[in-house]
């Protein structure tokens, strides 16, 4: 069995280096174009199922992959992405992505947001870069709670199909990704990141065979690029 575990297109939260978790924020232009990219992309591929996060930017995501493949598509919360709790929402840094010398303009508003939650926003960027020593803040998940979700969703979901269906699509989330490489390679909550985040409708495909699950190959459905694993 061949599955593809998908990133949903860009939001503006994406964008903006906000923190989304679980706050249901959709798709903006450039993740909708990035959809209708991917779909193009993948068009010659059939998928026996296709499940997704019940959050609005992967339910998107996936309808347009979906495509005029007539194969069955639904949510599934296991895929959700995992709760940042009372961070939702705080941008992480002052910066554009790729852009380190370009910062992002701020409202009034936004400025003494900015410094009033600085204690919080060193909290959260724990979670990134020391994830072994992060500490969940109020409302949020653990690395520990996000993996199980991880494995109870392969062992219930996945593991019965083998033998039963051929390709599997799953669009979720970055974190949740993240997570599902960390049960599938074994690796520490301090290892959590060691490896690479998906971009935007980036596929990460895996296969399973006799039980046993083996990472395969990482793409850009966009630009059809293939990624280092």
């Amino acid at each position: 069995m061949e599955i593809y575990l998908i990133r949903h297109g860009e939001t503006e939260w994406n964008r903006r280096r906000r923190l989304q978790g679980r706050s249901d924020i959709p798709l903006n232009d450039t993740g909708l174009a990035e959809a209708r990219k991917a779909e193009r992309n993948i068009r010659e591929l059939s998928f026996d199922r296709i499940i997704h996060s019940p959050l609005l930017r992967a339910k998107r995501t996936a309808e347009i992959l979906r495509g005029e493949r007539s194969c069955p598509i639904e949510a599934n919360r296991l895929l959700t992405e995992l709760s940042f709790g009372i961070g939702e929402g705080i941008q992480l840094y002052e910066t554009k992505r790729g852009l380190p010398g370009e910062k992002f303009e701020r409202s009034e508003a936004e400025e003494r947001d900015w410094q009033d939650k600085k204690e919080l926003r060193e909290r959260m960027l724990g979670f990134f870069e020391d994830p072994g020593n992060y500490i969940p803040v109020e409302g949020a998940e653990s690395i520990a709670e996000i993996k199980e979700r991880a494995a109870s969703f392969l062992e219930e979901e996945i593991l019965p199909r083998e033998g039963m269906e051929e390709r599997l699509m799953l669009v979720s989330h970055g974190g949740m990704i993240r997570a599902f490489l960390s049960v599938l390679l074994d690796l520490s909550d301090k290892d959590f990141w060691n490896g690479k985040v998906s971009p935007n409708c980036g596929a990460t495909i895996l296969e399973l065979r006799n039980g046993e699950f083996a990472l395969r190959e990482r793409r850009n459905l966009v630009t059809g690029e293939i990624l280092p694993l």
